[in-house]
């Protein structure tokens, strides 16, 4: 076994709360890095989005999420050049939800069935394979994503305001770069 000839050595830990249900009813705020951190979903102009034809791509498998989750329902996102955030909803607990074909049940050792987890394992393998079908990039993603459990009204209002101003704010993103 793996674990037994590296011990531990080489494991990264995990970046969800410790014993929380990411399957249980609630808000999430997502957000999704492109691999490297590259410029490869669009490139935001006078303040707005204008998606490449990857971030089209990966507008299209965000807003599918529910017609593949129905225990889903989106809130606002962004697609921005290097990263898409968003919050999902679940309505009711996952664990009974439907699921891309990929998804069906919990192996051992697996992704829980209808958790905020196997959600963005589909969506983000719903993109990679779509754009290299279509020739865009053979790899889309970090392999990990950063989640957000939102607890009140008054967060989700703050997380709300950050997305839908996140391409005014660019410009101060740590790998923004100025095109010449």
């Amino acid at each position: 076994m793996l674990t037994d000839k590296f011990k531990q050595k080489y494991r990264i830990s995990s970046a969800r709360l410790q014993h929380y249900d990411y399957a249980t009813s609630g808000l999430y705020f997502i957000t999704g890095n492109a691999f490297n951190h590259q410029c490869i979903f669009g490139d935001v102009v006078d303040s707005e989005m204008r998606n490449s034809a990857l971030g089209e791509v990966a507008e299209a498998c965000w807003t599918a999420i529910p017609s593949h989750f129905q225990h889903v329902e989106l809130d606002c996102f962004q697609v921005m050049p290097n990263h898409l955030h968003g919050i999902l909803q679940l309505v009711e607990d996952g664990a009974g939800a439907g699921t891309f074909d990929v998804m069906e049940g919990r192996k051992p050792g697996g992704l829980q069935r209808g958790s905020i987890s196997s959600i963005l394992n589909s969506f983000k393998g719903a993109v990679t394979k779509e754009a290299k079908r279509l020739g865009l990039a053979e790899t889309v993603w970090q392999g990990r994503f950063h989640d957000h459990v939102i607890r009140n009204e008054q967060d989700l209002e703050r997380i709300r305001h950050y997305i839908v101003n996140n391409p005014a704010q660019w410009t101060q993103d740590r790998y923004f770069v100025a095109k010449v």
